[in-house]
């Protein structure tokens, strides 16, 4: 019987559902705990396991993922604004240590200084350097 709960791509798709040796483990014991006597019973009780299972992970890693989320968009949030000195300092160092050339340079910049991402850093190097213009176009 191909494409059903009992053929081998059936366990392919479910051991991919536990992809960590100690969940396998557990999914086998609970497997073999199960005390149903005829198959119907023990095929119903089957897949309330692997889905149960399953399912409350999924719900942990979405819960995860979201709580990640957040966490970075307040970081997000607390980063914009004025640059702090020492956000300026490591700019300056970086933008001497990775001169134009080099690839994905403002990338590499951003992930030096740390707390700010590649489009914050160019906008404040168009900054730095608007400024540095007008400074020169009011020497004359």
């Amino acid at each position: 019987m191909t494409g059903t709960n009992y053929d081998r791509f059936y366990v392919d798709e479910l051991v991919k559902k536990y992809p960590k040796q100690e969940q396998l483990d557990g999914l086998i014991l609970t497997i073999k705990a199960i005390e149903a006597t005829d198959v119907p019973s023990f095929q119903h009780e089957f897949l309330q396991i692997v889905d149960s299972g399953y399912l409350a992970r999924k719900a942990t890693e979405d819960r995860q993922a979201e709580l990640r989320k957040k966490q970075a968009e307040e970081k997000a949030k607390n980063v914009k604004g004025d640059w702090t000195d020492e956000e300026l300092e490591n700019f300056r160092k970086a933008v001497a240590k990775y001169p134009t050339g080099t690839i994905n340079r403002w990338k590499v910049i951003s992930d030096h200084i740390g707390t700010r991402n590649q489009k914050e850093t160019i906008a404040k190097a168009k900054e730095i350097q608007a400024r540095q213009q007008s400074d020169v176009e009011d020497k004359r």
